[in-house]
């Protein structure tokens, strides 16, 4: 066999583990949707599902532990052959979740378990996380329902068991939320936040010495049981002031903003590889499904860090995609992202004018009748490093060295790396997502074209400078 054949039964079996892997996802988050269904019965569906989308479903069993209740599949056995994710939020602890065969699958030298499996575990596992979490809210407002507590006609806007729920499980939440709302008391005006504010602030500072003047000193360490305290004396004020419709509104908001970090962590993370960015991009992607609203300030960092992640750096080009463009927007470019494993590139410089262009026209309302008659290209990106990891797959690392010679001598070397570059192989990844590419444009005509960084930069067009293909 030769090995182009091997590399396209590689492809085709990588094809059928990412659809297995799609499907046993997307059957998980369907049971999890509804919040009002019973636990122990969403996690037995779960457990059902599950081995669907490992390599090996016939010998596969799952197990989850949750608050010491085992629930598992027929003929579970933990041995050598198996992966665990803990069911976590930042704080609480609610079980784990193990994936075993009950035998051993064949002679793996590269493990037993795929790193999209390991994933797709982690990502299992959170959601499970998620959807406990919400059960509990929603029981702890039902109880205090149920048990005559809140008789007024906002009882539904009870925000009091959320608070006592973060309170005993997401501490660093619940003080993160009780400074928010200090800051919006004393915003609008609230007297006794301000002097709460000024307390903390002198208390921080050194007993018996004078703070009107600045001091270089290091602010003392308050004691976690202190901050707790505070973040009391804060609720109690906001109870005394705001409705609980806009209390309960304010936390619900704060929480969901919280639960988008992740996304900022990964976008900032320069260890971040582009395949870490994607899979935040479609976790997040299911939070904003919820109708999730950030505020403000939240969203526009997240737009800023995604143009400077795929695009570009320069504040000028920053400035005017900002404007025109939203987090949303980036759910289909990250599905037609062609990139080497453990890609860290970004997309060239044609790539983003035409994504700008295209969100630039998509915003226009001065001349509907001209957007009619213009169409934007389906299209496809390969990242950066691209062109560096078929260098490094094929030992062509000796073709940096063509920019340090004389023009002439590069002129007749030219024909040889063309031949070089044609009987080269793209790296397995770079295969799969071109065939997806190819797969997707199905007869239509192509056009390979040039998107280097250097490439159509603000005041540098290099119109002419890369080659573009006509197919």
């Amino acid at each position: 066999m030769t090995r182009q054949n091997k590399n396209q039964d590689k492809l085709i079996a990588s094809y059928k583990e990412r659809v297995k892997e799609l499907n046993c996802l997307y059957q998980v988050e369907e049971q999890l949707r509804d919040t009002e269904s019973d636990l122990e019965k969403t996690i037995e569906k779960i457990i059902k599902i599950i081995p669907s989308g490992w390599q090996y479903p016939e010998i596969c069993r799952v197990r989850i532990l949750l608050n010491n209740k085992v629930i598992q599949s027929p003929g579970f056995m933990e041995n050598l052959w198996h992966q665990t994710a803990e069911i976590k939020t930042s704080e609480a602890q609610y079980g784990k979740i193990t994936v075993s065969y009950i035998q051993e699958p064949g002679d793996r030298k590269d493990g037993y378990f795929l790193k999209e499996e390991t994933k797709l575990l982690n990502t299992i596992s959170d959601r499970i996380a998620q959807f406990i979490w919400s059960k509990e809210i929603k029981q702890k407002i039902t109880q205090r329902q149920d048990n005559g507590l809140q008789e007024s006609m906002d009882s539904i806007n009870e925000w009091k068991p959320i608070i006592e729920l973060l309170k005993k499980s997401e501490k660093n939440l619940y003080i993160n939320i009780s400074q928010r709302m200090l800051y919006h008391l004393c915003w609008i005006g609230v007297e006794s936040a301000k002097q709460l504010l000024e307390k903390i602030t002198i208390n921080q500072n050194f007993e018996g010495e004078d703070i009107t003047e600045e001091l270089n000193r290091p602010l003392k360490k308050e004691a976690l049981d202190k901050i707790m305290t505070i973040s009391d004396d804060i609720f109690d004020i906001a109870a005394n002031h705001l409705n609980k419709s806009l209390i309960m509104s304010s936390i619900q908001k704060w929480i969901a903003e919280d639960r988008s970090r992740f996304l900022v962590r990964a976008i900032d993370n320069p260890k971040s590889s582009l395949s870490d960015i994607i899979e935040a991009l479609s976790r997040y992607q299911h939070l904003d499904s919820e109708g999730v609203e950030l505020s403000p300030a939240i969203d526009k960092g997240l737009r800023v860090s995604l143009i400077r992640r795929f695009f570009f750096d320069q504040l000028e080009l920053i400035n005017i995609t900002k404007h025109y463009t939203e987090v949303h927007d980036y759910y289909d470019i990250v599905q037609r992202i062609i990139s080497p494993a453990d890609s860290h590139g970004k997309l060239g410089g044609k790539s983003a004018g035409l994504f700008l262009a295209s969100k630039i026209i998509e915003k226009e309302t001065q001349f509907p009748e001209l957007k009619e008659n213009i169409k934007i290209p389906k299209t496809w990106y390969v990242s950066t490093d691209g062109i560096i990891s078929f260098l490094r797959y094929n030992n062509l690392e000796n073709i940096y060295e063509q920019k340090y010679k004389e023009t002439d001598e590069i002129h007749y070397d030219y024909p040889n790396i063309i031949q070089i570059f044609k009987n080269s192989y793209f790296p397995p990844e770079m295969v799969k997502g071109l065939s997806l590419a190819l797969n997707d444009f199905g007869d239509k005509p192509i056009i390979v074209r040039s998107s280097s960084l250097l490439e159509d930069r603000l005041g540098s067009a290099f119109s002419g400078k890369y080659k573009s293909l006509f197919l």
